[in-house]
């Protein structure tokens, strides 16, 4: 039985999987599989993420490794149509991905994209039906005059074009990422489109005479988070716009007879509020409807972690039935269902209460990774009539090694009497006294906790302090109404449903209701923010990649005025007292909370000014504070920025809470 508890350098040790690909056949399954080791980088040794693609060959098959490269990482597996081949995309000739090749009967890998010829690597690509051809999404190549030009101006120049950066992407220059096309063979590549506009997620048609992929009208502003599915011929001709503009798409997937569309998004009429669905387009008229209308699940989402390789919405797929497997989140559980290309009734297929995210299908077989909250995720398939196959073994000697304190679920009243949904764990070793207690919340808000492994959950338990997590109003997964309740009301009804929470923990028998405190990244340190400059009940704070000064943030974000119209519902040169009403910063003068601010300085989602301006405030008042500056890193830190800071983050933490929550 596992003795040990989780502590910050654990994380060291975890070993996560994702993208599982069945074969043709359905039998084998290709999957990711990501670990952290020590690579020396520029004459130094620091722990780094390294990945590899992984085989399953069949349901008894012992998984094995199938890619090898000293440096690097492999990741996005993909079969040849024929079930022979597996194409991947690599680092190991560079610090740019380029796509590769490998034959399964043996030999070395195959590159296909060289650096020499596409300097800029590869972001995602799309077998040919003959699997003789590649579609691909790149920023291209720039020769070494480019490189030299670039050198000797390396100001950026920005006209009357936004946004100007990107979280964790940096500074735009005036590239975006096109279609091109290349040879199995690495012959004759050739760019496709000539956009103004990113263009991602290409997939050929079922024909092989088309590509699709996501894009935005050039008329539409580059702020706007409308977009939509365009085709273009195989020769880059002919260029179509299949959806009107209007709508929110993440991911889709072709009709086996290319008729149609399966894709994942919404209309946007409560913004970024508004609660995905599946929907299907028709090529022929362009016809479109919706295939789960009132089905309150949020397709494509899962609940957020920090194990998770990708937060990419999840693929629809189709079957040979004309019915059509997606994902969906219902109450921060993430599931597989299918519907009829038509619509109507929605049918669970069974997981056997694991979370999904993500799968793919060949048949009647489905591939799927899946969690809980006290494991991360491995590889399973599921046929119909038969019993869950467990395909990796990617977590075994984590999980025999540490104990994992089990969360248990809630349901409390919140504000106005509704149903608010919430987790806890216990104090490891817990005795019959009072402990500390952390309440922590999510960011989006449109995100949710749920049936998901959170490896920092275990660290703060571990360490002695209880956790309750909830999903207040606002969150995603239980309906329209829920998710869009704080639209334009931050730091209102969801404020009174976290401070419900507050009261619930505090009277549990095990809980120090006088050592409780509070903590949340983005809109999580948002609310962290807005609850210390309201409240003195917590004895703590740690704010995170936060907001505290909605009228700077509106102009310093990469999502600043979008968000900012959307979700605050004004801008600082028509709605300046709206904006500060709703603002943190205007009530600072009331913090008493010892707080630990922790920010990314390369964060462009919630920009570090923001930190520094909620620190000098502090620091001015004489409120006890701690600011920790991250270089280097974005608003993703706290999930897969560089292994050492985010071990060094947790050890910030806990020091900060151990000071002021422990006797």
């Amino acid at each position: 039985m596992a003795e040990q508890h989780c502590t910050p350098e654990s994380l060291f040790e975890l070993r996560l999987v994702a993208d599982p690909q069945l074969a043709p056949d359905g039998q084998a399954v290709a999957y990711v599989e990501r670990w952290i080791e020590e690579i020396e980088k520029d004459g130094k040794r620091r722990p780094a993420y390294r990945s590899a693609i992984y085989l399953s060959s069949g349901p008894d098959a012992a998984p094995r490794r199938l890619t090898f490269s000293s440096v690097g990482s492999d990741s996005a597996p993909r079969w040849s149509p024929n079930g022979q081949e597996l194409a991947f995309i690599s680092t190991r000739d560079g610090d740019k991905p380029q796509l590769f090749v490998l034959r399964l009967a043996g030999g070395e890998a195959e590159q296909i994209t060289k650096t020499d010829e596409l300097s800029e690597g590869v972001a995602e690509y799309d077998w040919h039906p003959s699997g003789q051809l590649f579609c691909f999404t790149s920023l291209g190549h720039k020769d070494q005059a480019a490189q030299r030009h670039a050198e000797l101006h390396d100001e950026k120049v920005y006209a009357g074009r936004l946004p100007i950066k990107y979280d964790n992407v940096g500074f735009y220059d005036e590239r975006r990422a096109q279609l091109y096309r290349v040879g199995r063979d690495g012959s004759d590549c050739v760019r496709l489109t000539t956009r103004e506009r990113e263009v991602r997620t290409p997939r050929w048609s079922p024909d092989g005479h088309h590509i699709a992929f996501l894009s935005q009208n050039e008329e539409t502003p580059e702020t706007s988070w409308v977009s939509d599915i365009f085709v273009v011929s195989a020769g880059g001709e002919g260029l179509r716009q299949l959806t009107g503009g209007v709508a929110s798409i993440y991911n889709y997937a072709w009709s086996p007879d290319g008729a149609a569309l399966a894709y994942v998004g919404h209309a946007r009429e409560q913004g970024a509020a508004t609660t995905q669905k599946l929907w299907q387009i028709k090529l022929a008229d362009g016809a479109t409807h919706c295939l789960t209308p009132s089905f309150d699940g949020h397709v494509g989402g899962m609940p957020t972690s920090d194990t998770h390789l990708s937060s990419t919405p999840l693929r629809p797929a189709w079957d040979n039935q004309s019915r059509i497997t997606f994902a969906a989140m219902v109450q921060g559980r993430t599931g597989l269902y299918r519907v009829s290309a038509e619509g109507g009734d929605i049918e669970q297929l069974n997981t056997s209460g694991l979370s999904v995210v993500g799968f793919s299908q060949q048949g009647a077989t489905l591939a799927f990774a899946g969690e809980t909250n006290t494991r991360s995720a491995e590889v399973y398939t599921a046929t119909s009539g038969h019993q869950l196959a467990r395909r990796s073994k990617a977590g075994d000697a984590f999980f025999s090694t540490y104990q994992i304190l089990p969360p248990e679920h809630i349901r409390f009243k919140g504000a106005d009497d509704w149903e608010i949904e919430g987790w806890f764990i216990r104090p490891a070793a817990a005795d019959d006294g009072q402990h500390p207690l952390i309440l922590y919340v999510h960011g989006g808000p449109h995100l949710a906790y749920g049936n998901a492994f959170f490896h920092e959950f275990q660290v703060l338990a571990a360490a002695g302090f209880g956790l309750f997590y909830t999903n207040p109003r606002g969150s995603a997964s239980y309906g329209q109404q829920f998710a869009a309740a704080v639209r334009q009301h931050f730091g209102e009804k969801d404020y009174a449903d976290i401070l419900h929470a507050a009261d619930v923990a505090a009277g549990w028998a095990w809980v120090d209701a006088a050592r409780m405190g509070i903590m949340g990244g983005s809109y999580g340190g948002f609310m962290t923010n807005w609850a210390i400059t309201h409240t003195d009940r917590f004895a703590a704070a740690c704010t995170q990649r936060s907001i505290c000064n909605l009228l700077s943030f509106a102009g310093t974000s990469d999502i600043g005025p979008e968000f900012s119209r959307d979700e605050y519902g004004g801008l600082p040169w028509t709605d300046e007292e709206l904006l500060m009403s709703k603002s943190p910063l205007r009530y600072v003068q009331q913090v008493k909370t010892p707080t630990l601010i922790l920010h990314q300085e390369n964060d462009h989602r919630c920009p570090i000014e923001q930190a520094e301006q909620l620190y000098t405030a502090l620091v001015e008042l004489g409120v006890p504070t701690k600011f920790v500056r991250f270089p280097d890193e974005g608003h993703e830190m706290p999930r897969s920025g560089q292994p050492q800071r985010r071990v060094n983050r947790m050890h910030h933490i806990l020091d900060w809470f151990t000071r002021y929550l422990k006797p």
